[in-house]
């Protein structure tokens, strides 16, 4: 009688340990799912904000205005398949030529990182700002 008991003991104890590790791997996996899911919200966020960036653009020609060294700096920017192409300096009649000169060389750079968030020319930091002013105001002309 007692190696019955002692048999059933030791079942009741492995049966219980078997109904406490599926438990445990339950939580764990529902964990992991609530974990996966957020995931794929987030990724699916993210994918729509890139979405929504990519076009944020409008394509066409804009023009916008900043004030630099001298004055007035009036730019073109050109929009392509919703991607910034080209910049030109349109005018800047009383701009100093060789500070404007060194402050149009952010136009490329402008273009290569599609953002004004690009650093100013040491020494022609006004005339920098100038320009990257009027790119931004042309760039929110071309916001959809």
């Amino acid at each position: 009688m007692k190696v019955e008991i002692r048999s059933f003991l030791f079942k009741l104890f492995n049966l219980i340990l078997v109904a406490c590790i599926l438990f445990a791997y339950q939580a764990y996996a529902a964990k992991r799912q609530k974990k996966a899911d957020t995931y794929a919200e987030e990724l699916a966020e993210y994918k729509k904000a890139v979405a929504e960036a990519e076009h944020k653009y409008q394509d066409g020609v804009y023009e916008g205005s900043g004030m630099g060294y001298g004055g007035e700096i009036k730019v073109s920017v050109t929009i392509e398949d919703h991607t910034l192409k080209r910049i030109e300096v349109l005018s800047a009649a009383k701009e100093t030529p060789e500070y404007l000169a060194a402050a149009e060389k952010l136009l490329d750079e402008i273009v290569a990182v599609q953002s004004v968030d690009v650093d100013t020319v040491t020494g022609a930091t006004l005339s920098s700002n100038g320009i990257l002013e009027g790119v931004e105001e042309a760039l929110k002309k071309s916001e959809g």
